[in-house]
């Protein structure tokens, strides 16, 4: 299904509607994805009132639009891709978010597995907050359960001294977790703040520099994620 969405201003409102929504029935290629956008804007006759067509990164939407009509890539959609070569392809990265994936587990697919975790929140004199289970394409929920699981430290160290059955954390996994939590943030509330319904294309360069800049000092701070904020700058 492809939808076709319109940002307009009238007076001193933004105003968005819905211009309508193709059901792809050949492959999804540039030139048919050209060829149902094309009947879209000649529908509305609107084709002389297109300032700039949004889009995602994927190759065969760059092509359907690619010499007929200005545009942009979705930029949060950019920055999932610099997160996902960045980062989730680091080895180590990768096995520390498996490990993660399966404590999480163990915790949420157990109601009295859970009582137990919760009184060693108490214990620990921490929030009695659920771990929260991530979903692998999306690196940002991926943040909240490694955000969360640093919250809850404490009570799952706690767990696996006393009731055993998960696999344990060295001190050496906590650090990368509160390691890659910290870069995350940045890119978290970038995020968010691009895909607010408020947010205009005028905010980006000023974000994208502000990251940047935060990176950087991270950088110069010569902290342990050096190896991954350069990769991340790079991009």
């Amino acid at each position: 299904l492809h939808g076709f969405t319109a940002h307009f201003i009238v007076g001193s409102q933004r105003l968005k509607v819905i211009l309508g929504a193709a059901v792809l029935k050949n492959d999804h290629t540039g030139e048919y994805i050209r060829e149902k956008l094309t009947e879209m804007i000649h529908e509305w006759n609107i084709s002389n009132k297109l300032f700039l067509i949004m889009r995602d990164n994927a190759p065969n939407m760059i092509c359907a639009i690619r010499g007929k009509y200005e545009s942009l890539g979705c930029v949060a959609h950019t920055l999932q891709l610099v997160i996902n070569d960045a980062l989730f392809t680091e080895q180590r990265i990768e096995e520390v978010i498996k490990n993660c994936r399966k404590i999480v587990g163990h915790f949420r697919h157990s109601e009295q597995v859970s009582r137990k975790l919760k009184n060693c929140q108490k214990q620990c004199g921490l929030p009695t907050h659920s771990l929260l289970q991530d979903i692998e394409v999306r690196w940002n929920s991926t943040y909240l359960m490694l955000q969360r699981l640093s919250e809850q430290k404490r009570a799952v160290n706690l767990y696996s001294v006393e009731q055993g059955g998960i696999n344990t954390l060295s001190s050496s996994d906590w650090n990368l977790i509160n390691d890659i939590t910290n870069v995350l943030k940045f890119f978290y509330e970038a995020t968010l703040d691009m895909s607010s319904d408020n947010a205009c294309i005028s905010i980006i360069i000023p974000l994208i520099s502000l990251l940047n800049r935060k990176l950087q000092n991270r950088y110069d701070n010569e902290t342990e994620e050096v190896v991954f904020d350069t990769r991340l700058m790079n991009f």
